[in-house]
């Protein structure tokens, strides 16, 4: 099978709306003799198909972009909500582990993507997807794993900017007095996702979100920068500004005022414990951890709790799925090109995220949380203000990137699900706006009850990162390269033909992610499964004690 039937089935969707003239399924009326004259019925038809056929190809015209353009569309795509979970990868890993992580991290993503695009070199796709290779170089149950994989990772990160929207946005709502229905963070969940994120998921084409998407990109940078400067004013002045920070929760004045309406109407009972029942502030971390503040910081990690800090570094710099688009548009596209764009977004990339985790882990040490933006205040402290213009802004970011989130997720769903098959070839139904519709409202349902019963962002994130993220990211990439040169290779066939110094780096990088799947999923039931249960005594068991402790 060449290569243009192996990846005629996974064409982008807009495809199958094609009906235009000159295309089949459509009549060509600009195809008249030169003595046959046009009605002007048939000249406003004519003209009407134009504008439709520009319309509808609009989003697969190719323009050619430079290298910095490419850069900065591929960084756009990487930063986004795992950025929050930084300064907690930080806390995790220790300032002295947390740099390299990130830097290892950021280098086996580069050399991912270098791979996919010696794959897509080797096979000759003019369409590459990760489907499109599984099937070009494992056959059926390549393109059915491959397709799964994209479809989970991205349901798993649409899940999470639920949780994040509601992190980020909550407590500013949460200030509104005389709305009981505004203490419930899950009607927030759902009033946006379904007011808000669900008419933008109608969109059909990806390039009518391309501004959205830019506008996503400035504000996450804005949250970055006000994180590092908020943290070198901390490292400046020390335990005083922390101090300020911290303690302002336990403080049963009036800037507290919201928290205790709140409290009032979900917790009559604790209304009066500024600290009673309240999952978002700090002053239950301060309940845990003790009353004394914690003024050391942890260079290296306690115990094998770095370990988790590995799916979140995964998550965050994974993606490789939309590389592809990003590929085809790059001017003179070559694999050494693609390897240029991809290393300058990783350097960019790479020090945002070292500097957003150093400074937003200095700011609050040991009482860091899984999502930053959670241990600013909205009132009483030096930076609320700016801090909730910061949370708004971020939350409107991760609002207007979720339908890129979804897009393919839905597409693969859509593929997978109506796709019948003859023989050995495959065909897709038409089109349907109805089938589109219930696909939105089927995934963003699911999506939205998952995330108003997770805990928070950590589990969510760190389950994705164990999963979906290393198998994306480093096994697939390098069976791809493995699989298609053994393919290329009429003398030395199977197995035998990967062991060769140039496959080196195929081996380690598919090596990485064969360990790192079962030990981050050891890692991940032990920290939320088990030992989140205590004895009669309230301590933790001796085992989690020795992987996690405090």
């Amino acid at each position: 099978m060449v290569a243009k039937d192996r990846e005629a089935i996974w064409s982008p969707p807009g495809n199958y709306l094609d009906q235009s003239p000159g295309r089949p399924g459509g009549e060509d009326l600009g195809s008249v003799s030169l003595g046959q004259t046009l009605t002007e019925e048939e000249r406003q038809i004519k003209q009407e198909r134009r504008k439709l056929r520009r319309r509808r190809s609009s989003s697969f015209v190719i323009i050619p972009s430079r290298l910095t353009t490419a850069t900065f569309n591929l960084t756009n795509t990487i930063m986004g909500s795992g950025t929050l979970a930084m300064p907690y990868a930080c806390l995790n890993s220790g300032l002295g582990l947390f740099p390299i992580l990130v830097v290892m991290t950021a280098f086996g993503s580069h050399y991912a993507i270098v791979c996919l695009f010696k794959a897509v070199t080797q096979l000759n796709l003019s369409r590459p997807r990760y489907p499109t290779l599984g099937r070009a170089t494992m056959g059926v149950w390549g393109e059915f794993i491959s397709s799964w994989v994209v479809t989970l990772q991205q349901f798993g990160a649409c899940i999470a900017f639920i949780i994040i929207i509601a992190d980020v946005l909550f407590p500013v709502v949460s200030q509104i007095e005389g709305y009981p229905l505004l203490c419930h963070r899950w009607i927030l969940q759902v009033v946006i996702v379904c007011g808000i994120i669900f008419p933008l998921c109608l969109i059909p084409s990806m390039d009518k979100l391309k501004y959205a998407s830019v506008l996503s990109l400035t504000l996450i940078c804005t949250t970055i920068l006000v994180v590092i400067a908020n943290g070198a004013y901390v490292l400046i002045e020390g335990d005083v500004a922390r101090q300020l920070l911290v303690n302002t929760t336990s403080n049963t004045g009036n800037s507290s005022n919201h928290l205790t309406y709140c409290e009032s109407i979900l917790h009559p009972a604790h209304s009066k414990d500024p600290s009673g029942g309240h999952n978002n502030s700090v002053a239950s971390t301060m309940a845990y951890r003790g009353s004394h503040f914690d003024g050391w910081m942890q260079i290296l990690p306690r115990g094998l709790s770095f370990l988790s800090t590995l799916p979140v570094l995964a998550f965050a710099f994974l993606c490789h799925m939309n590389t592809f688009p990003i590929y085809r548009e790059l001017e003179r596209r070559s694999v050494r090109r693609m390897s240029m764009v991809s290393s300058r977004s990783m350097f960019v990339v790479c020090c945002s995220y070292m500097l957003t985790g150093v400074f937003g882990y200095l700011t609050f040490l040991s009482y860091t949380e899984d999502d930053l933006l959670k241990n600013f205040k909205v009132r009483g402290t030096y930076i609320s203000f700016v801090m909730n213009i910061v949370r708004v802004g971020f939350g409107i970011s991760m609002i207007l990137s979720f339908p890129l989130m979804i897009w393919e997720a839905r597409h693969n769903l859509d593929v997978l699900l109506f796709t019948s098959s003859k023989s050995s070839n495959k065909t897709r139904t038409k089109y349907s706006f109805r089938r589109f519709m219930v696909l939105n409202v089927l995934l963003l349902s699911i999506q939205t009850t998952v995330a108003i019963l997770a805990p928070g962002i950590g589990p969510v994130i760190e389950f994705i990162g164990s999963t979906c993220s290393p198998l994306m990211m480093y096994i697939l990439p390098a069976l791809f390269v493995l699989k298609s040169s053994g393919n290329a290779n009429s003398t030395v066939t199977g197995y035998k033909s990967w062991l060769k110094r140039e496959y080196a780096g195929e081996l380690l990088l598919l090596l990485i992610g064969v360990i790192l799947i079962p030990l981050c999923m050891f890692i991940w039931i032990m920290k939320y499964l088990i030992c989140g249960n205590y004895d009669e005594f309230g301590r933790v068991m001796t085992t989690c004690e020795l992987l996690f402790p405090h």
